[in-house]
């Protein structure tokens, strides 16, 4: 199994990266997962997404394609 691009967390002005998926909890019939090229095995979700935690949250920053 090939290692999968990680999303990242910006934690104390840093990015670091983050090995989970909270996006994937969200994902299903009533909220589809977007649709992005995916392009390379390290990538079947096909999008990274950025997060910060802000006032004891986890905040989703955005997400993208992999590869912009």
């Amino acid at each position: 199994m090939t290692a999968q691009f990680p999303d990242i967390l910006i934690f104390n002005d840093e990015a670091l990266p983050l090995y989970s998926n909270p996006l994937e909890a969200y994902f299903d019939k009533s909220h589809p997962r977007p649709q992005f090229d995916s392009g390379c095995t390290a990538s079947w979700r096909g999008y990274k997404a950025t997060w910060a935690i802000q006032d004891g949250f986890l905040c989703l920053w955005g997400m993208c394609s992999i590869f912009e």
